[in-house]
């Protein structure tokens, strides 16, 4: 339990107060910004809920959507992501990394740096695609605004040439 909590305390988790009785169980959390406010999936509040039973561990995973993002998405036994929407699918394959890396720490009690190798991977792919729509969104502003100053510039210059002269 201690390996697992200093796992995800090492990347942003921070534990949950919980009640006494519950000494077989961890949750934790990572929020960032409110989900209004999110730049990336890594800024959204995710939870974690780790319960120990006879040395079986069952994992609960979850990140709240961001508002742009609808449908949803389902991890199976087997680590596969359906989803029915593709804004989703990043959710999910993050959902799937940290359970991943998770049964590499607990299971086959890797190191925690091996065992994060692929949940590191997601967010780095992830962090990259927030970098370039924010680029690509910079682009569209800076080409509507400059749209917004040309055409009537353009339209003004063709009356004055166009119009006859008296």
């Amino acid at each position: 339990m201690k390996s697992a909590r200093d796992f995800l305390r090492g990347r942003g988790f921070e534990p949950e107060p919980q009640q006494k009785d519950q000494a077989n169980r961890l949750q934790l959390r990572r929020v960032k910004l409110k989900v209004g406010r999110t730049q990336s999936i890594l800024d959204l509040p995710q939870r974690i809920r780790l319960d120990w039973d006879r040395g079986r561990v069952n994992v609960a995973l979850s990140i709240t959507p961001n508002v742009k993002s609808s449908g949803s998405f389902v991890l199976s036994g087997m680590s596969t992501v359906s989803s029915n929407s593709k804004k989703l699918r990043a959710h999910g394959e993050l959902m799937t990394a940290i359970a991943n890396s998770l049964e590499l720490l607990l299971s086959q009690q890797l190191p925690p740096a091996k065992a994060s190798v692929d949940w590191l991977k997601v967010e780095t792919e992830i962090d990259h695609k927030a970098v370039r729509y924010k680029k690509m969104r910079a682009w569209k502003i800076l080409l509507a605004v400059a749209l917004l100053f040309i055409v009537p510039v353009v339209i003004c210059i063709l009356v004055l040439v166009l119009m006859p002269k008296h």
